[in-house]
């Protein structure tokens, strides 16, 4: 069993770090002790040095949830008298080449990118060597009939989310269209912290954190989830809905390991905004049977929340549909 949660930031404040770096302090007779680094976990940590699991971490310094752990703790490293393995702090490589904006990490030109995870998802036979494929209405089809759902009302539920916006809001640096809800991002925090901590945070930073609402500008939402990863990376990519479905980023589980692997595959792959569509449809209780009978109200409800009515997303899904029966294009 491998532990995926990543370090969080510290209770007291948040501290940008390089990742990659190791701190140790050792003597002949003392344990030594490892630094957290933002984006280690327990069982990276473990992978430094011989002979140690995870477990032995957790157990060594009274570790009960392996997602406690948070940047500049210090853990007891045990059975150790030496530096970690390898002793020179290396940075591991990329599996993508990295671009200028942190906010994005889909495949561009020259980024030498050679994942694909609908290749790895068995969505396809050849890698599109970070390209990204788009979705095509042959594919709404093959879904509809996996789900037993038909096509329009499946293409009505992409048109009521995004519409004329598509699916990526940037192509250059490329990165998927996203809505950053704030308040995803207190309820996950919530979850990490104490009190106090969330309401300070909550004071400095009113705009990515708080109540349903003040969504701001679509170009606004870029920088917003940029400045929410400096308070917590994970939790912020969790808090925005991605893509051609908007589907939230706390659904990652479903098809991928870690939030930021469904932010790489959202900002690279419109294929892989259907795959996330996919599973959330499965995952979501009665919402495939709700789309077979065109319950508009019960899929927009089961979709956006109680205050679907607000935005008349059960209207503009309807509308959508019957425009798709007429010509489907």
């Amino acid at each position: 069993m491998s532990c995926n949660l990543f370090a969080s930031s510290k209770r007291r404040g948040i501290t940008p770090v390089v990742d990659g770096a190791i701190d140790t302090i050792q003597t002949a007779t003392k344990p030594v002790v490892h630094v957290v680094r933002r984006g280690e976990t327990l069982s990276t940590i473990a992978g430094k040095y011989k002979d140690v699991t995870y477990q032995d971490i957790a157990k060594a310094n009274d570790i009960t949830n392996p997602n406690s752990i948070y940047v500049d703790q210090r853990l007891k490293i045990p059975n150790q008298t030496s530096t970690p393995i390898p002793t020179t702090p290396t940075k591991p490589k990329p599996t993508h080449k990295p671009i200028s904006d942190d906010t994005s990490t889909g495949g561009n030109k020259g980024s030498g990118c050679e994942k694909c995870y609908c290749k790895k998802q068995g969505i396809v036979d050849s890698s599109c060597n970070g390209k990204g494929k788009s979705i095509s209405n042959s594919d709404y089809e093959v879904l509809a009939n996996e789900l037993g759902v038909e096509k329009e009302v499946l293409k009505a539920v992409a048109l009521t989310e995004t519409g004329s916006r598509g699916s990526f809001q940037r192509q250059s640096p490329k990165h998927a269209t996203i809505l950053y809800e704030r308040h995803y991002m207190k309820k996950l925090l919530n979850q990490k912290y104490s009190i106090s901590h969330i309401q300070e945070l909550e004071n400095k930073y009113p705009n990515l954190i708080g109540k349903p609402g003040n969504y701001g500008t679509y170009s606004a939402q870029l920088i917003k989830l940029k400045e929410a990863k400096k308070i917590d990376y994970d939790s912020a990519i969790q808090s925005c809905s991605w893509g051609r479905f908007q589907v939230m980023g706390i659904s990652y589980k479903y098809l991928y390991k870690t939030p930021k692997e469904l932010e790489e595959a959202m900002n690279m792959c419109e294929t892989q905004h259907l795959a996330l569509f996919k599973e959330y449809c499965k995952h979501k209780k009665g919402l495939i049977p709700a789309m077979k009978r065109r319950d508009w109200a019960k899929i927009a409800y089961l979709y956006n929340g109680k205050n679907y009515k607000k935005n008349n997303y059960d209207i503009k899904m309807k509308n959508y549909y019957l425009k798709l029966k007429k010509a489907w294009k």
